[in-house]
């Protein structure tokens, strides 16, 4: 996430001209990051297409709305649009989930009972479906639930 000053002059003039952004935007080259990410995104997007895979996420919104830009008015709905909106998706999901993981591990070492609790159902699950630790299976964990939405509600007191 560090800027170096070429990316720095490039957000400088698109917030300051945007309609001579758009023009030098495509002679400017593009940084490796958003190459990659642009690419990923691209491909999963034609990979699920092409295999008639629909997971329900983020992914299958952005599909949705490509196939169908009239819902977005007079937006024009460019690959680095789509790519940037997932972009923006991922920080944001990465973030919250970061430092609420990060809470949760805290208050769980300043409390070993509600640790003990917890391992004991995570070792309850992992026995009962052999060691398969999907997303159902976690998602039926009570008490590991229980912790997060404590772990969030607590924070949002403090």
């Amino acid at each position: 996430m560090t800027m170096d000053w070429k990316h720095m002059l490039r957000i400088r003039i698109k917030e300051s001209f945007p309609r001579f952004y758009e023009i030098l935007g495509n002679i400017l080259p593009h940084t490796e990051i958003v190459k990659f990410f642009t690419r990923v995104i691209m491909e999963t997007m034609d990979y699920r297409e092409t295999n008639n895979i629909s997971r329900n996420d983020f992914i299958d919104m952005l599909r949705e709305l490509k196939k169908h830009p009239d819902k977005l008015g007079d937006i024009n709905l460019t690959d680095n649009l789509i790519a940037s909106q997932a972009f923006a998706f991922f920080i944001a999901g990465f973030e919250t989930s970061s430092t609420t993981i990060s809470h949760a591990l805290y208050e769980l070492a300043l409390n070993q009972n509600v640790q003990d609790k917890l391992r004991e159902e995570i070792d309850e699950v992992y026995t009962k479906h052999s060691g398969d630790l999907i997303h159902d299976n976690i998602k039926a964990m009570d008490y590991l639930d229980k912790v997060f939405k404590g772990t969030l509600f607590e924070e949002n007191i403090k």
